[in-house]
């Protein structure tokens, strides 16, 4: 985890340029690594504590306006580290998945692999 940072459980996080886990956010260079499962504070220097992410599967996360039915299957970017929305709602535009289900007009289940995928 990069210092100073705290990572929230049930959150999504980003890479930082130097490898270091961060809150997720959509802010350019950040690589998304996945949702985390627990909460974890990194009050010493860079890389002093570890957050165990969640790289597969999927993660339930609110949405950055109302979507409908035919917005499933459709790719989702990183507003925050609990909020993705589709392409052209973020400003650098950080893959987060895909958006596989609906639970409501603004909270769906997302399937975080294939951004993992590629930063493998």
């Amino acid at each position: 985890m990069a210092a100073g940072v705290t990572i929230f459980a049930g959150s999504l996080v980003c890479l930082d340029a130097d490898g270091y886990a961060i809150p997720a956010a959509d802010t350019a260079g950040l690589k998304f690594a996945g949702g985390d499962n627990d909460r974890k504070t990194n009050a010493g220097q860079d890389g002093d504590s570890y957050v165990v992410v969640r790289r597969f599967g999927l993660r339930r996360f609110k949405l950055g306006h109302a979507l409908t039915q035919a917005d499933v299957g459709k790719q989702v970017f990183v507003v925050d580290d609990g909020v993705v929305d589709l392409v052209g709602a973020t400003t650098n535009d950080v893959f987060a998945g895909v958006l596989v289900n609906l639970d409501t007009a603004t909270m769906g289940w997302i399937d975080v692999a294939p951004a993992v995928a590629l930063h493998k």
